[in-house]
């Protein structure tokens, strides 16, 4: 086992941690869909077949929102584009199936619980790792209601300690995107979805023609447009919106011809391995939690297949690139829902041997900041006595991912122990196995 927590000097944000790469090479095992599902989230695969079944019936796949990010989603210009289609179908999901799927409640463990788009937004790092921590980017994040704003700058950054999960894609075949829908359209008996090239050139054949034969409904946004040119945009960004507003929701990144330009090319280096930069959210996310979890949880979206990862101390665990977001919709609003509905302990909350304050239990109050206030009761050696400990401040969180974990808190205990400020540390190799 290779372990992931030496200090390397040349760690830099356009960069990955070199021990990433090994443990992708040496530490990684890839596992059957249904197997990381039932192990990961706890869902049987009989319930998530149940849940996709009722889906189809249901005919999700027609509704508004849904088909509307769909038909965005297999149009991009390019691979940001396909964020806000995809949050949109996740949150629509997870909307629908409160109340509606077998064992699935009104409200979800975690209530609030959202996908929200975050880059370009860089997650804020930790004090204590100075600067051997790096500024990463995941391009979509499952989090808390509270942040749902984040790609607008109008709450805090988020910190490591917010994320739940974390989704990072990929856009090899942009064109196969658009085949992949029709083709599902087309066996749902469905029109089908022109290219985006395709409809501006029947546009302008229409215009051409018979341009007064346009409907008030693209003459009015044609005045909006054409207002909003002479204020400063461009007559080109002016187009791209015309074409949103009546091909679909606008996102808000299309129309910015600075948004547009390609990324730089350090990051670009990252980029070409999508499985390389995952590893490094899930070291932040390891390493910048201040010991909260025992694992993290990510997705990997080439196109529209999806693989899923498990990352804890033993490795990292991974299932085949194989369920389309609309190919195997079903299946994978199906599996959209799993995730919604798990506890803590399956976003990597710790054994209960450590509780939480009485003041901000779990569910409601996960995931914490820290571990401070939570408190655990341990025998002491010499006397046998039961002692209850509260952690205090966190004062060192070791920095890696697969190995030994460290991490140590500041402590106050319910009887006199010592004279001198005492402190605890928590320290596994091999996280519990969950896995088969």
């Amino acid at each position: 086992m290779t372990p992931s927590s030496g200090v390397m000097r040349d760690h830099k944000t356009d960069s990955i941690h070199p021990f990433i790469q090994q443990d992708l090479d040496n530490s990684l095992q890839e596992v059957p869909l249904n197997t990381w599902i039932e192990a990961v989230l706890g869902v049987s695969p009989s319930r998530l077949d149940e849940w996709a079944t009722r889906i189809k019936k249901l005919d999700w796949f027609r509704d508004r929102v849904i088909g509307r990010a769909l038909t965005d989603y297999a149009r991009p210009l390019q691979e940001k584009h396909i964020y806000k289609p995809f949050a949109r179908i996740a949150n629509r999901i997870l909307e629908l199936a409160k109340g509606a799927l077998p064992g699935v409640g009104g409200s979800y463990p975690i209530d609030d619980i959202e996908v929200v788009v975050n880059d370009p937004i860089s997650i804020e790092r930790i004090p204590e790792h100075g600067e051997l921590g790096a500024f990463r980017k995941p391009d979509l994040l499952f989090v808390r209601g509270s942040h749902k704003n984040v790609s607008r700058g109008k709450t805090p950054r988020v910190r490591w300690v917010d994320i739940l999960a974390f989704l990072e894609f990929k856009l090899d075949d942009k064109e196969q995107l658009l085949e992949t829908l029709n083709s599902c359209r087309d066996d749902r008996r469905l029109p089908i979805i022109k290219a985006k090239v395709e409809l501006r050139r029947l546009k302008k054949s229409t215009e051409d023609l018979a341009p007064k034969r346009r409907s008030a409904r693209i003459a009015k946004i044609a005045s909006i447009s054409s207002d909003r040119t002479s204020s400063g945009p461009s007559s080109a960004g002016s187009k791209r919106s015309i074409d949103d507003a009546l091909d679909g929701e606008p996102d808000q990144t299309r129309g910015s011809s600075k948004k547009l330009k390609s990324d730089p090319p350090n990051s670009e280096t990252i980029r070409k391995d999508v499985k390389l930069q995952a590893g490094g959210y899930a070291l932040e996310l390891a390493s910048c939690t201040y010991g909260t979890r025992l694992f993290s949880l990510g997705s990997i979206v080439r196109d529209d297949k999806m693989s899923f990862w498990y990352y804890d101390a033993s490795g990292y665990i991974r299932t085949e690139e194989n369920v389309s977001v609309i190919k195997d919709f079903e299946k994978f609003a199906a599996i959209m829902v799993a995730f919604a509905c798990g506890e803590p302990k399956h976003w990597g909350a710790l054994p209960d041997i450590i509780s939480p304050p009485p003041s901000t239990p779990y569910p409601a109050s996960f995931p914490p900041p820290s571990l401070k206030g939570h408190s655990i009761q341990m025998t002491l050696p010499e006397t046998q006595e039961q002692v209850k400990v509260t952690l205090g401040k966190p004062i060192f969180t070791q920095y890696g991912i697969v190995g030994r974990r460290t991490f140590l808190y500041r402590i106050k205990t319910d009887t006199v122990v010592a004279q001198t400020p005492l402190v605890v540390k928590f320290a596994y190799q091999v996280a519990p196995g969950i896995f088969p």
